[in-house]
């Protein structure tokens, strides 16, 4: 026994734990660009909202399709103006109450078109009772907007104040991450997954929706394997089982400030406001928080938004939705414990999509995986961990073959889970973060 009390003393003391350690030993981050990297600083390559026409729907099963088989999708293919190739790529789209869209182009030397110089100013004839434009997708600073309104003052202002900071270069995506060697770790097995934002400063591990993003599209793939629709009773049995079998602390969904306002009004802690809503709100906020309109979860929005191109069924969203509330609002529910809203006011202001890559022996043996914070002082970033979240779209995979009736074949859930979800987010990715650059982060020993 003295020998074996001597062989565990000299073990931590020489620095071999006899668990998993908590910490990785890395040394170093490589951030890689994949898409956005030209250097460019013109404006409009700084919208973070991508023309019309531009998403395609994921590959999985639509409203339009028969349970079970894929649906027809008709690609779009007529080339946007922002998509041209032409050296005349429109730079300015403004959208009247009773007129289409005006398209103002600018030749490749930085020169407007002659009969283009009127629009850009804003000196054309309108139409009577139309009195302002409607939205835009830039200014143009070398150019006097003349005769505008304070309406039309405030929208551009608006506009504009996306733009103020440069998008991250890879020195300034390495720099955020780093120093590494102070990284905090999370086993990945029991961590929750916030959503891709980048205006929250918290470390954390980020997945599109967060947590309730990923069993959202388990409940979807679920339904497709076993050609059924689920029932809001279903839904919730299915919820609660998970909750009560998952080793993982918390399940997390985020709401924007904005939708916090809409719903709760002016509040000084937001958070408190949605955990616990007064008792005689709760039946109006019931009826409200699966309208599109006033979920503050951007990718869930994006569904009930547009469910035939997300390949989901909105009413099975809005299910999950209630079955969440439900839980959270029952001071009494012993799972309520479990569930985490993340909170996210303010606007965005990210200057680049980051996709975090551990060290191979730290994810698949040591099982952890570094907290990220999307936003400090100086610069903000939408983070995703898409290795991470490999586990938590095995283990749901496994809890629907096992928990569920009828049961479905994991592993083939697990390979239609990553498709619809990589579609999916795509999509999200899409309409959020098209306009800034989108690295992949590599943290190495």
């Amino acid at each position: 026994m003295r020998n074996i009390f001597i062989l565990v003393l000299l073990l931590i003391c020489c620095g071999f734990p006899l668990i998993a350690s908590e910490a990785c030993k890395v040394t170093k981050v490589h951030a890689i660009c994949e898409s956005r990297c030209e250097q460019d600083t013109r404006m409009i390559d700084r919208v973070s909202v991508p023309p019309p026409g531009t998403l395609l729907p994921p590959t999985g099963m639509s409203q339009a399709a028969d349970e079970g088989k894929s649906p027809q999708v008709n690609i779009q293919t007529n080339p946007t103006p922002a998509d041209s190739s032409d050296v005349r790529a429109s730079l300015l789209e403004i959208e009247s109450q009773l007129e289409p869209a005006v398209t103002i182009t600018k030749k490749k030397n930085g020169e407007f078109k002659p009969e283009n110089v009127a629009k850009a100013t804003y000196q054309v004839q309108v139409p009577k009772g139309v009195s302002d434009v409607q939205a835009a997708r830039m200014v143009f600073p070398d150019h006097d907007i003349q005769n505008l309104n304070e309406v039309s003052a405030s929208h551009f202002g608006q506009v504009e104040s996306n733009f103020v900071s440069q998008p991250l270069s890879c020195e300034d995506v390495e720099s955020h991450i780093s120093p590494v060697q102070l990284l905090s770790w999370v086993d990945v097995r029991t961590a929750s997954f916030g959503c891709v934002d980048g205006r929250s400063a918290e470390e954390g591990l980020g997945t599109w929706g967060g947590d309730f993003g990923e069993f959202v599209t388990s409940l979807n793939i679920y339904e497709q394997m076993t050609t059924m629709h689920l029932s809001q009773a279903e839904v919730t049995s299915i919820f609660r089982k998970y909750l009560e079998s998952t080793t993982r602390e918390k399940f997390t969904t985020c709401i924007s400030g904005l939708a916090v306002r809409q719903m709760f009004g002016g509040v000084e802690d937001m958070r408190a406001a949605v955990m616990n809503p007064p008792e005689e709100r709760r039946a109006a906020l019931w009826m409200k928080i699966s309208d599109s309109n006033f979920v503050g979860n951007e990718h869930i929005k994006f569904m009930l938004e547009s469910p035939i191109e997300y390949s989901v069924r909105k009413e099975l969203v809005q299910h999950l939705i209630h079955s969440f509330y439900d839980i959270l609002w029952n001071q009494f529910d012993p799972l309520r414990s479990k569930l985490n809203v993340q909170v996210l006011p303010g606007d965005h202001i990210e200057r680049a999509v980051v996709s975090i890559s551990s060290p191979e022996f730290c994810l698949h043996e040591a099982h952890i995986v570094p907290r990220i914070a999307p936003k400090t002082a100086s610069s903000s970033m939408a983070v995703i961990h898409p290795d991470a979240v490999q586990f938590l779209r095995r283990e749901l995979s496994v809890f629907f073959s096992r928990e569920t009736n009828p049961i479905v074949k994991a592993d083939e859930m697990n390979k239609r889970f990553n498709v619809l979800a990589a579609g999916q987010g795509a999509l999200t990715k899409k309409r959020m973060f098209d306009r800034i650059p989108s690295y992949s982060a590599k943290i190495s020993e």
